[in-house]
């Protein structure tokens, strides 16, 4: 089953690193990027790319609280 989400998620132009967030994003809740980060095993940089390309493509949303960014 989790082999054919992935293989659909592809079809949208989600790249295997931009699963592995979404899957972590799903089974965590909500997160800031840093935490995201480590979790995936990448820099922060890195991941915010791919979080940019998550919220572009419409999967995830970012809510501000106070001065902190969570996904």
């Amino acid at each position: 089953m989790k082999k054919q989400f992935i293989d659909y998620l592809k079809k949208f132009g989600i790249s295997e690193s931009e699963v592995e967030l979404y899957f972590i994003l799903l089974d965590r809740g909500p997160l800031n990027a840093r935490s995201l980060a480590q979790a995936v095993g990448v820099k922060r940089t890195t991941a915010y790319h791919h979080i940019d390309h998550l919220i572009e493509k419409g999967f995830i949303t970012k809510a501000v609280k106070g001065s902190r960014m969570f996904l």
